[in-house]
């Protein structure tokens, strides 16, 4: 099956710095056309969380990850992270979802606002269990009038570490992620379209698989040169 390589990296902007305007609106601007240059990537999408606007999201889409790895390998990229560093709060920790082409990220991201769905698991857990279940749920979500080409879902490449998972005595655990990135008009939109009787009944069947979720919206725009 064909897949998209997607590098999910979260930008903590620091204090005071935003992405619209001054040093982070400029840091961005200028760091964006340097990923998309390299080759293998196809696409650049950045955006700020809608309910943090601290927080900046960057996906890019990759050949594979060892296009990726090249970029971080070249001489460009010390002094592209140094820059972005300037703006940041904390250092950034990149990671890849492979997502089904059959299901294109520029479908989602390219909407005027994308929920970004993140799940947490066991690391042994069966991911085609969460699959099936996940098939009915758009499924369902199709029946009631969702539009069904505007999500795009896949699993971790790397393993993730989180509180829900940790053993006792630890801070965090390993875990298995899964992220599922939706389409909407407006978060209005989401809100009220989730309220659908018929999704309510769905949407426990799948709660009960994972340790732990978060979800969040996000306004992309895709780099244009």
């Amino acid at each position: 099956m064909s897949v998209q390589t997607v590098e999910y990296v979260a930008l903590k902007l620091k204090p005071g710095l935003n992405a619209s305007t001054g040093e982070g609106k400029a840091v961005l601007e200028e760091g964006a056309p340097v990923v998309a240059s390299q080759k293998g990537c196809n696409a650049v999408y950045y955006g700020t969380r809608i309910e943090n606007p601290d927080i900046v999201h960057m996906i890019v889409d990759w050949e594979n990850i060892e296009a990726h790895n090249a970029f971080i390998e070249s001489s460009i990229y010390k002094p592209f992270l140094a820059k972005m560093a300037g703006i940041l709060a904390s250092e950034p920790k990149p990671f890849h979802v492979t997502i089904p082409s059959t299901h294109p990220i520029s479908r989602p991201l390219s909407a005027p606002v994308t929920e970004v769905l993140e799940t947490y698991f066991e690391p042994t857990y069966d991911r085609s269990v969460f699959d099936s279940k996940f098939a009915q749920m758009i499924a369902v979500f199709g029946e009631v009038g969702g539009d069904t080409s505007l999500y795009a879902a896949g699993w971790g490449v790397e393993e993730h570490r989180h509180e829900a998972l940790a053993a006792e005595g630890e801070k965090d655990g390993p875990a298995a992620y899964f992220s599922a990135l939706v389409g909407w008009d407006s978060v209005e939109h989401h809100v009220n379209f989730m309220q659908k009787d018929e999704l309510a009944k769905v949407m426990p069947i799948l709660a009960g698989e994972f340790k732990t979720a978060a979800a969040y919206h996000v306004s992309f725009k895709k780099y244009e040169p």
